[in-house]
């Protein structure tokens, strides 16, 4: 089974049944299911196991935490990257609409 081609609501009943009973796995699942954005997200799928239970046999998926960390790691660090290389620009920018609002009011 493979989360990436599955559709979000159904990859977000898996990961509930997985979590089911760790009551901290149910709130995460929870809150990325209702996000909206986590499950559409190629990058994030790819960190999700999905297969079956080794005790029923039913279909379920797992996030993979660990990797979900470093992906998030890895986000933070390329938007640091991005500010510092960007980031005054941005600041000179806002700084001259500001003025330009102020001079204009």
């Amino acid at each position: 089974m493979n989360a990436g081609a599955l559709p979000a609501a159904q990859l977000a009943c898996l990961l509930y049944d997985a979590a089911e009973g760790i009551y901290a796995d149910v709130a995460a699942v929870m809150l990325t299911g209702r996000h909206g954005h986590f499950l559409h997200d190629p990058a994030f799928r790819r960190i999700i196991a999905a297969g079956s239970s080794i005790t029923t046999g039913q279909p379920l998926a797992v996030i993979r935490w660990q990797a979900a960390i470093r992906l998030r790691a890895r986000l933070v660090e390329l938007s640091v990257a991005w500010c510092s290389r960007w980031g005054l620009r941005c600041q000179l920018a806002i700084a001259a609409r500001d003025r330009q609002v102020q001079s204009s009011a």
